[in-house]
């Protein structure tokens, strides 16, 4: 019914991925739920919210998905870069009524790419 993915830069401490499975299973009994999502340490004012909210979008890796939303969807669209994979499925998703939800309570280690500068001449 559900799967966590994960990415290979991402990881959880074991009282926070046991506190976001638990969760994640408890707030998909509502079905209008397609992803629950923690949050990482790279995330500006990471202790702002305590309370479940839903977002716009969230990255996929840490992300429980509900595996018959992702099918209706058709899964995440290879032809876009990194994080705008995550984001663009996301609104789709959202414009088949699915919620995409934040849980604050489980934290996930996560690198975001490291972006390259080069200078043009």
């Amino acid at each position: 019914k559900y799967i966590l993915t994960m990415d290979q830069d991402s990881s959880f401490r074991e009282a926070d991925i046991t506190q976001h499975l638990m969760t994640s299973l408890q707030v998909m009994a509502d079905q209008s739920i397609a992803v629950v999502s923690p949050v990482f340490t790279s995330h500006v004012n990471l202790n702002v919210r305590t309370e479940l909210f839903e977002a716009d979008s969230s990255i996929t890796s840490g992300s429980v998905l509900r595996l018959t939303a992702w099918q209706l969807v058709g899964g995440l669209k290879s032809k876009f870069f990194m994080d705008q994979i995550d984001h663009e499925f996301c609104i789709r998703l959202r414009r088949e009524g699915y919620k995409v939800i934040v849980n604050p309570q489980a934290y996930m280690s996560h690198s975001i790419g490291n972006p390259i500068t080069k200078i043009l001449r």
